[in-house]
């Protein structure tokens, strides 16, 4: 549960990632994109605790507690990392998911910021089974902690110039707010990211419908946690198999 303490601490990560940005001369000119900087701000304040060297790889945060990584996406990247630090220490890897978004865009020319809408597009805790299934091994290692972290976010757009069809793209990410986090310690806790409106038989395209997710990431979902018993199939509707949660979940 986040309390206003939290938040305010957030916050005070938040503005101090900004600062260094316009130290260095404006949003998002540094390595780290702001989310990222403000993370890592917020989860260790001590410089000397970030970005050090365990063996062969860079942790983004290596202490008493062990180690952190904060992965915006592609966890196909953390493996390496994972198959070094696990034997080892204790690891804890962030995924930042975006509950809310405001769209605004950055003029090429002037640098000036304008729009400012509300996006319908929203993060989910299901959503991050996209994520999640590229590390499926490794879920359940006792070393291992997965710590989902929701925001809202001011999401910074320019044009495209390499695909001038897709029109803008990502410039950064500022967060507004901390929102809420869901911790992840052993494969039974997937269960915490199902929709909770889940209906007692469902099928992929149902889950992915009330998941808010693309279809073949319900499906890889089922199959991770089909695997870890949380849940199995029963029959077909249609063209698509049924599955339910299995009784010993339901009644955790």
């Amino acid at each position: 549960m986040i309390t206003d303490t939290d938040r305010r601490r957030f916050l005070s990560a938040r503005d101090e990632a900004l600062a260094r940005e316009k130290a260095a001369g404006g949003i998002g000119v540094l390595n780290e994109r702001t989310l990222h900087a403000t993370i890592k701000l917020y989860l260790e304040p001590s410089e000397l605790c970030r970005e050090v060297t365990l063996g062969r790889r860079t942790a983004d945060i290596a202490g008493e507690d062990g180690v952190i990584e904060i992965q915006t996406r592609a966890f196909e990247k953390l493996r390496p990392k994972l198959e070094e630090f696990l034997p080892l220490v204790r690891v804890t890897v962030v995924l930042p998911i975006a509950q809310s978004r405001r769209v605004w865009h950055i003029s090429p020319e002037d640098g000036s910021v304008s729009g400012g809408r509300k996006s319908p597009v929203t993060g989910t805790a299901f959503s991050a089974f996209a994520e999640l299934c590229k590390i499926e091994k490794y879920i359940g290692h006792e070393n291992l902690t997965l710590r989902l972290m929701f925001f809202h976010v001011d999401d910074y757009r320019v044009p495209d110039k390499k695909h001038s069809r897709r029109g803008t793209v990502r410039y950064d990410r500022v967060p507004s707010d901390l929102t809420d986090e869901i911790f992840i310690r052993t494969q039974a806790d997937l269960a915490l990211l199902l929709p909770p409106e889940l209906p007692l038989e469902f099928t992929s395209a149902q889950l992915a419908k009330l998941g808010r997710v693309k279809p073949a990431v319900a499906q890889s979902a089922l199959t991770l946690l089909t695997r870890a018993g949380i849940t199995q199939r029963t029959g077909k509707s249609g063209r698509y198999y049924l599955y339910r949660l299995k009784e010993e979940t339901q009644n955790a």
